[in-house]
């Protein structure tokens, strides 16, 4: 475990920082909208907490640290990808607040995976609040990935160490009207693509100029937007409640004792947690107008306003039936939903409008908004 072992004596994200951090953030958007039950200090204080988060975009980062630690959460710890805290400069800054490195292209490494998960399940005993995005790194198309086992699993493995002291995860979501990163996905997975080429060691030079470089010009053309006075639309934030260990699935019962691997110990508690952070994602994620415009452009033959505002009604009934979240479509007309999601869209480079007419500008781009739509449940397997 030595090899990869997370540093926990630090005292990170100090209240010298907190202040300028907090403030940078909300500074690079028009509006972060939080929607949040109360939390219990007791809880807050005394027991570790995971955070697990969807994840669209570098930014979440920091946005879900910022926010939880005007709520009172302190400690906090982020499980962040190499192609983060590798970056220069501000990778390094990144550690310093409390990052720590999840090396991805190791994770069919069940060695490494194992040491990773028992080194986090250290900081949660010493009742450090760790921040992760089970998805498995940022979703390229915009869909809910399947949440991954591993750094969920280590609440499981610091609960099963401590029965007397509850392990909580917190599922929150973050939907953005303008993903920060969009513009830059191709260039990025092309590199990470090239990246793999064990045999061409040019091809992994490029690979990793391309992928290391694209979230540079991201992050370059995010400084720039709001230098320019042009920020990056509005953010929304929507926590769930503290959920225990106990309460989402039975270490005890689902156990296995014929091994000594913690990991592989609680391998079914593990997937059976992972399934419910999941759906909760699904229930928790907002839905814009841009969402529903982009799903009703996607691969068809639509090509109206009209159109668009015709097929609308369908497509609401159905979210509502699978109870998501809608919270920023609720009373509004499909006239009305049609024309934010047209405008949003415009503003994204997605699609052009005139006369009533809209033509799909950009395809990959309305098929990543659409993505959010999927049907949840069994539809969404096929």
């Amino acid at each position: 475990m030595n090899q990869i072992a997370v540093e926990s004596t630090k005292i990170y994200f100090p209240p010298s920082k907190a202040l300028y951090i907090i403030k940078g953030v909300k500074s690079f958007f028009n509006e972060i909208v939080v929607t949040a039950p109360h939390f219990d200090p007791v809880i807050m204080q005394n027991n570790p907490i995971m955070f697990v988060g969807t994840h669209r975009s570098h930014a979440d980062y920091f946005i879900l640290g910022s926010i939880a630690y005007e709520k009172g959460f302190k400690n906090l710890r982020y499980a962040a990808g190499k192609n983060l805290t590798d970056l220069p400069f501000f990778g390094h800054r990144f550690v310093s607040y409390g990052a720590f490195t999840v090396d991805r292209e190791r994770s069919s490494n069940r060695s490494y995976v194992r040491d990773l998960c028992e080194s986090v399940a250290g900081l949660l005993a010493q009742n450090n609040h760790v921040i992760v995005f089970p998805e498995g790194g940022r979703s390229y198309s915009g869909e809910m990935l399947p949440c991954k086992h591993g750094l969920i699993g280590t609440a499981i493995i610091a609960q099963e160490a401590n029965p007397s002291k509850a392990v909580y995860y917190i599922p929150v979501s973050i939907s953005y009207e303008h993903p920060p990163e969009l513009d830059f996905f191709k260039i990025l997975t092309y590199g990470k693509n090239l990246r793999k080429n064990a045999s061409n060691p040019i091809a992994r030079i490029c690979g990793n100029i391309l992928y290391f470089g694209a979230d540079l010009l991201a992050l370059v053309r995010f400084y720039y937007y709001r230098a320019r006075k042009k920020l990056n639309g509005t953010v929304y934030v929507d926590f769930d409640r503290p959920y225990s260990v106990a309460e989402l699935t039975d270490i005890a019962a689902n156990i296995d004792n014929n091994t000594r691997d913690p990991f592989l110990a609680h391998r079914h508690s593990m997937q059976q947690v992972s399934e419910i952070i999941h759906r909760k994602f699904l229930s928790l994620y907002r839905l814009l107008p841009l969402h529903l415009v982009a799903t009703v452009l996607d691969r068809s033959t639509i090509n109206s306003r009209d159109q668009i505002i015709s097929a609308l009604p369908e497509l609401v009934a159905r979210l509502q039936k699978e109870r998501r979240n809608m919270q920023s479509l609720s009373n509004s007309t499909p006239e009305t939903l049609a024309d934010q999601g047209i405008k949003q869209l415009i503003r994204e480079t997605t699609i052009t409008a005139k006369s009533g007419l809209v033509r799909v500008r950009d395809a990959a781009k309305c098929s990543y908004f659409a993505a959010a739509c999927k049907p949840s449940g069994t539809e969404a397997q096929k």
